[in-house]
């Protein structure tokens, strides 16, 4: 695909191989756009047909949950949980157990006070986390945090080679 080869031996080439690069980067953010457009007119042409068909759907669904509710026993014989018909199945299904806070507390504060009751501190997860950017700050100055702190850490940067497209830094597409 590539007009470039593979080692680059002068900077005419080096030249031509960035030219390659962002010619194929604009080819490629046409392909995005054209995918993004075309997502976006098909979206449009199934919203008016969609919108109803689900809103049609859940009313339905509210109306058969009250009537099962109501005649679960005869519906669903036997302590069932679920019947097979015509099109598809119906029924109950249990959904996963979840707690409930009962309390005033935040979660927060009911994990510390758990935290401290003997036998229920396995109830808690606490977790430490590193603040990078304070320790950054910190490190640039010459304080006693940060003669600590550079026993365990040093600044580091480092650069990368770039190739942008002309149209990429415009954000055209």
């Amino acid at each position: 695909m590539s007009k470039v080869n593979a080692k680059i031996k002068t900077q005419d080439e080096f030249l031509e191989g960035l030219n390659e690069y962002a010619r194929l980067r604009v080819r490629q953010m046409g392909v995005e756009a054209e995918q993004a457009a075309e997502k976006q007119a098909m979206m449009a042409r199934h919203a008016a047909e969609w919108g109803p068909l689900e809103k049609a759907r859940k009313s339905l669904k509210a109306v058969l949950a009250t009537f099962a509710k109501n005649m679960r026993d005869r519906l669903l014989p036997d302590g069932r949980k679920s019947v097979n018909f015509a099109l598809g199945i119906f029924g109950y299904e249990t959904t996963p157990e979840k707690l409930v806070n009962i309390t005033k507390f935040k979660e927060a504060e009911l994990a510390e006070k758990l935290y401290k009751l003997e036998g229920l501190d396995e109830c808690v997860t606490v977790s430490y986390s590193l603040n990078k950017e304070a320790i950054k700050r910190l490190l640039k100055g010459d304080s006693m945090a940060a003669q600590t702190l550079a026993h365990y850490f040093e600044r580091e940067t480092s650069e990368q080679f770039i190739v942008y497209a002309n149209a990429e830094l415009k954000g055209e597409k």
